[in-house]
């Protein structure tokens, strides 16, 4: 259906940007002038902002419709982009935008699975969530991949950043 596939294609999108984003912290900071160490320090407070976005995720969905829910935690990932693009080598906004894209990656999942059992009910369920993880993890694995090759034909990491604003933008648009 077409929900499905719109459904589909949020999942997609949206994990091809904060999934290559998270996996290539360390080297996008590094790119940028900031220590290996220091850059590792940073990746490491996704951890902790997941945690939150899960629980934040969570509780709005119980009491805004999930669309919005899913749509506005896709814009984030705008934010951390043009935040790193603005100040790049500045710990305290890499910290800043890793905290803010760790929200997004938090309530990531649960904004899919909930989307899944309204549009599509409990009925169908396994295979709708089955097809949109395996869409996933396709995504989970291009992302990275996508991203190294840009670094490869570019010689840094600008153009995967550059890039995240328009397709986390279309992603947000999706689950709107």
């Amino acid at each position: 259906t077409t929900r499905a596939s719109v459904l589909s294609l949020a999942v997609f999108v949206t994990t091809l940007v904060i999934i290559s984003f998270v996996s290539n912290m360390i080297p996008i900071f590094s790119d940028a002038g900031i220590s290996r160490g220091q850059a590792a320090g940073i990746a490491g407070l996704v951890g902790i902002s997941t945690v939150v976005g899960r629980l934040l995720g969570g509780y709005l969905l119980d009491r805004i419709n999930g669309a919005i829910v899913g749509g506005v935690s896709l814009l984030v990932p705008v934010v951390s982009s043009l935040l790193i693009l603005a100040f790049p080598g500045s710990v305290p906004v890499a910290s800043a935008a890793v905290l803010i894209l760790g929200l997004s990656l938090g309530a990531e999942l649960d904004c899919v699975a909930y989307l899944t059992t309204r549009h599509f009910g409990m009925k169908n369920f396994g295979t709708i969530f089955g097809v949109i993880s395996g869409i996933l993890a396709f995504a989970t694995g291009l992302g990275p991949f996508l991203v190294s090759l840009g670094y490869d034909l570019t010689g840094g990491y600008t153009i995967a950043l550059k890039a995240y604003v328009p397709l986390a933008l279309l992603a947000s648009a999706l689950f709107f």
